[in-house]
């Protein structure tokens, strides 16, 4: 038997309750570390019979899959990574990449009473959208994420109506669920202004020519040396030759440390996986293939070593280091922000043109009171002690993309730069006089 939290029972509650009135799309944020797929498959095994679970990856079908077999029996679930399955079970766990083609038109002329779209900030992504234009039957859709804002951003209630449940970093630390940070940022005078940007983020090719420097990469090993001594690392560099540029320096100076990237075969990926979680290295360094499905509780240590326009990305890197092991007192983390700070902590859902009211992360309770009086001098390069989580007036935050979006498709003059609350008054009278059948001047 699974015994839940009280923080998981309340989201149950909160699914059955948005359910029973009738939103058939909604979706709960809960954080990296917070038990979201027992949460939703202890829902799903309650209330429903025939569940399709939707994920974006190899490494978290096989992380649902686990998770699914302390609630069903084996025979009761059915999976389809690169294998095609005829007979979906009562649970049925897909790749989104996988449901194309044959398959695309096999699966969605099943019948399902739920659909589960694990990690669904993806939602907006075509594929999503092509799933849910083609399905034939009438499901109730669940969607769950950690981090409900895209970078390029698209609004997840354009797929999902209504979020029906969230809670925070804050109060899962408070409450002892989650381990605490304990955060510094470096910043350099390396200037990224001029990085042109990639599907909403940097390009990450010429974020490496600007950043894969030696002077830089031994940044990253006094770092490692100096600030993460005894504590399990990871670090997320900028592409896979960086990485491993980062691997060889460390070696090279005795600090054992181990690349993994998405090309790898795997079984080599997991020798280094198990490698790692036995304290055989160290350190382990990759580009954005452990940012999600990954868990490894005794991380301790993070090096953000690649410039993300992204609060997703970013939280999710953070996220690895959230989970409470046996021994551990905090994660230490280390942002290196290249001249950068573009992100803004809010989450903000656009319900037509009633915008509804920023919900911020607050400040952690171990960093709140503390300001840091041991500044650690680097070559132009000081390491400060920062609030990752820090709340913000709402006057302070910039129009996300999709609002400046929908004033130039709309050809609505605006000053720059534009605060959230501008924009959102530009919005909302637009609709207002379109419904009236009048032109904004």
């Amino acid at each position: 038997m699974i015994n839940l939290r009280q923080y998981q029972i309340d989201a149950i509650q909160a699914i059955k309750d948005t359910f029973d009135k009738s939103w058939n799309r909604q979706y709960i944020v809960m954080p990296t570390g917070s038990g979201k797929t027992i949460t939703f498959l202890s829902y799903a095994k309650q209330y429903h019979q025939r569940i399709l679970i939707i994920v974006p990856s190899k490494e978290l079908l096989k992380q649902v899959y686990e998770t699914a077999l302390k609630l069903y029996d084996e025979d009761d679930i059915s999976r389809k990574g690169d294998i095609y399955t005829e007979n979906p079970s009562k649970v049925h766990i897909c790749i989104i990449n996988s449901i194309r083609g044959e398959y695309l038109e096999f699966i969605t002329g099943q019948y399902f009473d739920l659909v589960i779209i694990d990690e669904a900030h993806h939602s907006n992504a075509n594929s999503y959208e092509k799933f849910l234009k083609n399905i034939a039957f009438a499901p109730k859709i669940l969607g769950v994420t950690a981090t409900p804002d895209r970078c390029d951003g698209k609004l997840l209630n354009s797929v999902l109506d209504t979020r029906s449940y969230e809670i925070t970093v804050e109060n899962l630390i408070e409450n002892e669920f989650l381990s605490d940070i304990e955060g510094f940022s470096v910043k350099t005078n390396i200037d990224i202004s001029d990085v042109d940007s990639h599907n909403g983020d940097f390009s990450l090719n010429q974020l490496y020519k600007k950043l894969g420097t030696d002077s830089r990469n031994q940044l990253i090993f006094d770092l490692c040396k100096n600030e993460m001594k005894d504590r399990k690392t990871l670090i997320f560099s900028i592409n896979i030759e960086h990485s491993k540029q980062i691997e060889h320096i460390l070696n090279e100076k005795n600090i054992s440390c181990r690349h993994i990237d998405g090309k790898m075969n795997s079984s080599l990926r997991n020798s280094i996986l198990s490698s790692f979680r036995n304290n055989e290295i160290s350190i382990l360094c990759n580009c954005q293939l452990l940012t999600e499905g990954f868990d490894e509780p005794s991380i301790d240590g993070i090096i953000i070593a690649r410039p993300t326009k992204s609060r997703a990305l970013f939280n999710q890197m953070i996220g690895r280091g959230l989970r409470r092991s046996p021994g551990k007192k905090n994660c230490k983390i280390i942002d290196i922000v290249d001249n950068h700070r573009n992100l803004r902590g809010f989450n903000c859902i656009l319900d037509d043109i009633d915008y509804k009211e920023i919900n911020s992360f607050k400040s952690i309770k171990d960093i709140r009171n503390h300001v840091s009086e041991e500044m650690i001098k680097l070559t132009e390069i000081t390491l400060e002690r920062v609030d990752f989580f820090g709340k913000k007036p709402i006057s302070e935050i910039d129009a996300v993309p999709s609002m400046i979006e929908y004033l130039e498709n709309n050809e609505i003059q605006y000053y720059e730069p534009i605060s959230f609350n501008e924009a959102s008054f530009l919005i909302w009278l637009n609709e207002l006089k379109i419904k009236y059948n009048k032109k904004v001047i």
